[in-house]
């Protein structure tokens, strides 16, 4: 009995991980080998933080650069074997940049209960977070993705993933992490640079919101 019970449990267990996206997986992976357990009723996809964290002491937050340096870009199946590469220029970094510190001005630090620091102490934790995957749906709208000036329509512009991670400024220990994917909408529409850059600026408003909910609920641990 105690063996079927045994093998009942592993079915279980494996089962559950399976469900797991992969963003997902390699954030419980990452998390495991960090000592943090999971936070149920998360505002993200997956969170986690450190058992003996008090994240509740900490007033102050060093806002890291926006890490695009692993980003992976997954083309559509639906994409044309004639597109050119999607990829990230300089233009497009510096524009994820700026939306990124926009939203974590407004979210994180201009409700009062954060501020923006430049220098580690004690009660300053550091945020990094890493745009970790982007599925664009449609060529990209510039002269190299759409050299003919075609209209292209789609429906949603493909989503993206990102990783949240805090640290203790002092001992640069992992005290929490998150993982999020976001659909960069879902209605059938034209699919241009202005639309694409708003959907873009929406998904960080989002993140940071969700990310200021889920450090509150990081306190309560």
């Amino acid at each position: 009995m105690k063996h079927q019970l045994l093998i009942a449990f592993v079915v279980l267990s494996l089962s559950a991980c399976s469900t797991l996206q992969p963003h997902e997986k390699a954030a419980d992976t990452q998390a495991k080998q960090a000592g943090l357990v999971d936070v149920k009723n998360s505002n993200l996809d997956v969170s986690y933080a450190l058992p003996t964290a008090n994240i509740g002491q900490y007033k102050k937050v060093i806002l890291n650069d926006l890490d695009l340096s692993i980003v992976k870009v997954i083309r559509s199946s639906a994409s044309n074997v004639h597109d050119t590469p999607w990829e990230l220029n300089d233009s497009d970094k510096a524009f994820y940049q700026q939306k990124y510190r926009e939203a974590a001005e407004e979210y994180l630090f201009n409700r009062g209960e954060l501020a923006a620091a430049n220098t580690p102490a004690r009660n300053t934790l550091v945020l990094k977070m890493k745009i970790v995957e982007i599925a664009p749906l449609g060529s990209k709208d510039d002269f190299k993705g759409r050299p003919n000036r075609v209209d292209v329509y789609t429906q949603g512009f493909g989503r993206m993933t990102a990783v949240f991670e805090l640290y203790d400024s002092t001992s640069n220990q992992l005290l929490a992490l998150a993982s999020d994917e976001q659909e960069l909408g879902s209605l059938w529409e034209k699919n241009d640079r202005v639309q694409a850059n708003m959907r873009i600026h929406l998904a960080f408003e989002y993140w940071l919101k969700k990310l200021s909910e889920e450090m509150s609920v990081w306190s309560k641990k």
